[in-house]
């Protein structure tokens, strides 16, 4: 039998938290006392310029001339401001296309603005199908606002969408914005690809979100990016008595994570950052590989660091998150509308934080060996 690890804490197996040294933190702490929108301090203002620029061009590929943006708290913050200032810029437009895969501050984001969330199903892939998109667009016409790709799912880190150019043609046309949610495969997708995805350069292309915390630096720093910087006159000064640059968001933010993320990238540079992602997603595949030693599958394909792993009914997810639970690992479980069927599993992600050793992972693995021996089968 299996020895249960002694420890207070479970080690967290699942949550897409990333990697910044103390050395990092210390030398940045004068940042915690200094506001991330006050106009008037150059110094933090020329930062977050910059690191809207690095994350836009270096490591998503977009158009230099296009990175504009703002720097907020999280993903799910940065899908509402960018259907916020879309809607702003659009505001007889009220239907908002995307996945069953799609990110539930999508759907809290539309509740939110009075928008209509529609969720297109999808396949065996776990993409939504060209036939399918083309329906949606033809069904709601003039109503459709946005469309929404999500590059890097949380249960299953794939793209739910990959729009062709021509499909990105007649969106334009019809005058449909798009999306990207790339909240988590912003940083390991864009720093494992050389070839970034034809639709991050489209010119129906309006906003971009990406978790810098979800790979490097602190908890805190959501990039949204923007190719069309006028779309940001959607926002204003919030307070009379302070000039901000966002400040319909807040007026008090610190900018201490968006300096410590900013700091690792340029201190680690793109080359070691680049090899550090596509370590995640080696270690993720060979997990992927190890499964099926002891009788697991994944749900998906591995090409990012989550590891989707398959099971047979939510019964089974939930005595598996609480048997591993028992022995000392936290797993995200996993239960899947695609739209045609429900999908049940449980998920851990390999980022660059230190609880994802090599050491952990063996341990993880046999303990989920064990976990596999003593359960019933479905």
């Amino acid at each position: 039998m299996t020895r249960r690890i002694k420890s207070k804490t479970p080690l967290d197996m699942y949550n897409m938290v990333g990697y910044c040294p103390p050395r990092t933190l210390n030398r940045n702490v004068p940042y915690m006392f200094r506001n991330l929108v006050d106009a008037s301090d150059t110094d933090v203002q020329t930062k977050k310029k910059r690191l809207i620029h690095l994350v836009g061009h270096e490591v998503l590929g977009i158009n230099p001339a296009g990175c504009n943006g703002l720097v907020l708290h999280s993903g799910s913050e940065a899908n509402e401001v960018a259907l916020q200032l879309i809607k702003t810029a659009e505001p007889k437009r009220r239907v908002v296309l995307a996945s069953m895969l799609c990110h539930s501050s999508l759907e809290y984001a539309c509740s939110k603005l009075g928008l209509k969330l529609i969720k297109l199903p999808v396949g065996d892939d776990f993409r939504v199908s060209t036939v399918d998109i083309y329906k949606a667009i033809s069904k709601y016409h003039q109503e459709v606002l946005a469309f929404v790709v999500t590059y890097g799912t949380t249960k299953f880190g794939t793209e739910d969408m990959v729009p062709s150019q021509s499909m990105l043609t007649d969106m334009q046309s019809n005058g449909i914005q798009l999306h990207v949610d790339a909240a988590y495969g912003g940083m390991i997708l864009g720093l494992s690809r050389e070839d970034k995805p034809t639709w991050l350069k489209s010119t129906c292309l309006k906003t971009v979100s990406v978790d810098m915390h979800k790979f490097i630096g602190p908890l805190g720093c959501s990039v949204l990016i923007t190719p069309d910087k006028t779309i940001l006159n959607g926002l204003g000064h919030e307070v009379k008595y302070f000039e901000g640059a966002g400040t319909q968001l807040g007026t008090t933010r610190s900018s201490y994570p968006m300096v410590c993320s900013l700091d690792m990238l340029e201190q680690y540079g793109f080359a070691r950052l680049c090899r550090l992602a596509n370590r995640c997603i080696s270690r993720a595949q060979i997990m992927g590989i190890h499964l099926e030693k002891v009788g697991l599958y994944p749900i998906a394909p591995i090409n990012s660091g989550v590891v989707p792993i398959r099971l047979h009914s939510e019964k089974q997810v939930k005595l598996y998150v609480q048997a591993l639970l028992d022995r000392g690992f936290k797993v995200s479980p996993i239960i899947a509308d695609t739209g045609a069927t429900q999908v049940f599993g449980i998920r851990i992600v390999i980022t660059p934080k230190r609880e994802m050793s090599d050491k952990n992972l063996r341990k993880f693995l046999a303990s989920l060996a064990s976990v596999t021996k003593q359960l019933p089968t479905n």
